[in-house]
């Protein structure tokens, strides 16, 4: 398996890896006719996106989705496709985004090891932002940096890998690092 390409968010002129998304109104392929295809190992859920936050407003500034022949056909907001990496299709829109919830995400990826597949939690990284979203506006903004950086202290390389030998276990925690729950990137620890 290979580690996940993450959606992007422009926070206060810095890129974020967005490691866990809560709520809805996130670009979602289906809504616009899209049936998107692995566009590598690394993103085998087939598009990455590239948000921005500017005047409390979020925006999607780019898509790249995996190139099928109906896509070549799918204008975007207005905005009909280029070529894009790994034969992907590349959209630039400049798109209001209705999204009501929370957005964790980081910036700093620390190495404490390699984590075989999935998703980079937030517990990785050194700069941890928490957004609050209703309706697209930005309505609060938390620094979980020193939180994250608990979890990262109990957790260390361990959390790299499967909890349990048990296979139920490995495929749960398999599912989970594909996933962008809070649940994953914000882990319990006691």
């Amino acid at each position: 398996m290979t580690g996940q390409i993450p959606d992007e968010i422009n926070y206060l002129g810095t890129w974020y890896a967005i490691t866990a998304v809560e709520g809805t109104g996130l670009f979602d392929p289906t809504e616009y006719g899209f049936d998107p295809r692995p566009m590598s190992t690394g993103c085998w859920r087939g598009y990455v996106c590239r948000y921005l936050v500017a005047d409390d407003r979020l925006t999607l500034r780019g898509l790249e989705i995996g190139r099928t022949d109906e896509h070549e056909r799918i204008s975007l907001h207005g905005v009909t496709p280029t070529d894009g990496l790994f034969g992907a299709l590349r959209y630039e829109p400049d798109a209001p985004v209705e999204f009501t919830g929370r957005l964790l995400i980081g910036d700093d990826y620390l190495r404490l090891g390699y984590l075989h597949m999935g998703f980079v939690p937030a517990w990785l990284f050194a700069d941890v932002r928490e957004l609050v979203f209703d309706r697209g506006r930005l309505t609060h903004a938390y620094d979980r940096s020193a939180e994250l950086a608990a979890v990262r202290e109990r957790l260390g390389p361990a959390g790299l890998k499967p909890p349990s030998p048990d296979p139920e276990a490995r495929r749960a925690w398999i599912d989970a690092t594909f996933s962008l729950s809070y649940a994953y990137s914000w882990p319990t620890v006691d």
